[in-house]
């Protein structure tokens, strides 16, 4: 698996660079600037001659025939000087076709001469250079004023700044990741305010990936949305325990039972537990029968607590 490795980035290697018989490939017409230095080194190397038709055209020999002046010269019928010049510019055409991918060269199969493909690539590449340069400033202005929508999801953000830093490396704009971190966390909605902070003043904080940062951020937010969600425990004293009444500051606690009137026994074996009696009055209500405990108030919310306990609840 290594070698395999080795062998597939030597050939891309190749194909960028070139090889002393084989010319650079122009990958992407972003890339014009740097392939055309990589083939001016591979025609330098194997034969200067070759820029002679790419710079000043080449022209097919002709002969006169029945009244025509344009007859274009057999190859078999060229004289040895003119044999020289054609392989010359079938070199050099060759050349610059091989460095072309199939995406590319298809738009450019019309020119015949290597001085025709050579101007017209040139010319292609130098406005798609202004384009992208175009492009690249108005990219890095998004990634400036980058923040979330109104209502905008958190998992459609983060799609969002992905998407945005692809076409960012695309353009060759690089940012450190310390950066893009940070723009990340402020483009979060305020609600993530203090735990991007928390974040932030992590020892490690500079040392993460964005992904890490992200990670963090999702499982913060589905924390936050199961407490949003958790209907499950929410508090409701007046099911266990009512405000003082009168003037004695006596408190009132009470529970209900199921049809059956067994809270008096419990009542009973908590107070000999705890050590002190409670006097207690029961009153019923169709199938609900209420034991209700007077007592002063401080030794009501010692009561409570041992109940609470003995209920599991605390």
């Amino acid at each position: 698996m290594a070698n395999m490795v080795q062998v597939t980035n030597m050939f891309n290697y190749d194909n960028e660079i070139g090889t002393s018989q084989k010319p650079p490939k122009l990958l992407s017409l972003v890339d014009y600037p740097n392939w055309k230095d990589r083939f001016d080194q591979f025609v330098s190397f194997n034969d200067t001659s070759l820029w002679i038709p790419i710079l000043e055209d080449y022209t097919h020999p002709t002969y006169s025939l029945m009244g025509k002046d344009d007859v274009l010269k057999l190859v078999t019928a060229l004289t040895t000087i003119e044999k020289q010049v054609f392989d010359r510019e079938k070199k050099a055409m060759a050349s610059i076709s091989m460095s072309l991918p199939k995406e590319i060269y298809h738009s450019f199969k019309q020119f015949k001469s290597s001085q025709q493909l050579w101007d017209a690539l040139q010319k292609r590449c130098e406005v798609s250079l202004d384009v992208m340069k175009s492009r690249k400033e108005l990219l890095k202005k998004q990634f400036l004023v980058f923040k979330n929508f109104q209502n905008e999801s958190l998992d459609d953000l983060v799609t969002r700044f992905y998407h945005l830093l692809s076409e960012l490396s695309s353009a060759s704009v690089v940012y450190e990741t310390e950066e893009i971190n940070d723009k990340f966390l402020k483009s979060l909605p305020s609600k993530f305010d203090v735990y991007s902070m928390l974040i932030k003043e992590n020892a490690k904080y500079k040392t993460m990936s964005l992904e890490d940062v992200i990670g963090k951020i999702q499982s913060h937010d589905l924390n936050m949305k199961k407490k949003e969600t958790n209907v499950e425990h929410i508090q409701d004293p007046a099911m266990y325990f009512a405000k003082s009444s009168g003037k004695t500051g006596i408190g009132v606690a009470f529970f209900s039972g199921n049809g059956q009137d067994n809270t008096s026994e419990h009542v009973s074996r908590v107070s000999s537990q705890t050590g002190f009696s409670a006097n207690t009055s029961t009153s019923s209500s169709g199938s609900h029968n209420t034991t209700y405990v007077h007592m002063n108030q401080r030794v009501a919310d010692d009561y409570l607590a041992i109940v609470f306990f003995f209920h599991g609840i605390i």
